[in-house]
């Protein structure tokens, strides 16, 4: 769909497999020892803690877990907001929007981490992960997107959107900045 890094927003597809690849590393990481166990198999805890280990832990920007959705559309919600975060500033690097972040990661374990905190148990996001779709929810993504007024092959709309969230404070905006 995207040829180079051209401006058609299926971009989010990469942006979207960024984030669901590091759902599962930060349900890992914090996971007990049979869930370990599970997760080593698969590779994905070994992954966690290589990155863990190698990458220093820098300040993520929060995106608040919200108590009163479920499990299933707080997780959809996270990818969709990390990977329209992630495509603005793909796309608009030139522009001055960089991400808020370094790693993504960090970002989804900070999100896990919030989910905890609200009484959730890692099964329960272990299994809400295994339900939500990544190719939904970059489709849904990419229709917010479009719903705010940004158009397929238009860099400027992707730009002034992303500066938009930025100045509001949005979810989206907060893991924006605009470079120094």
């Amino acid at each position: 769909m995207m040829a180079g890094r051209g401006t058609h927003l299926a971009g989010g597809n990469r942006a979207t497999h960024r984030v669901a690849l590091s759902l599962p590393r930060a349900i890992a990481g914090r996971a007990h020892s049979s869930l370990r166990r599970r997760f080593a198999k698969a590779g994905m805890l070994a992954v966690c803690l290589m990155v863990g280990a190698c990458v220093p832990e820098t300040p993520v920007p929060t995106v608040t877990y919200p108590a009163s959705t479920s499990v299933d559309r707080s997780l959809e919600d996270f990818a969709i907001v990390a990977a329209s975060a992630e495509i603005v500033a793909e796309f608009c690097g030139s522009s001055g929007i960089r991400r808020n972040f370094t790693n993504t990661d960090a970002l989804a374990r900070s999100y896990v981490m919030g989910a905890l905190d609200q009484g959730h148990s890692l099964e329960e996001l272990e299994a809400a992960l295994a339900r939500v779709s990544m190719t939904e929810a970059a489709k849904k993504a990419i229709r917010r997107l479009e719903a705010q007024g940004v158009r397929t092959g238009d860099i400027g709309s992707i730009c002034r959107y992303g500066k938009s969230e930025i100045a509001k404070g949005s979810a989206v905006g907060k893991l924006l900045r605009l470079a120094e």
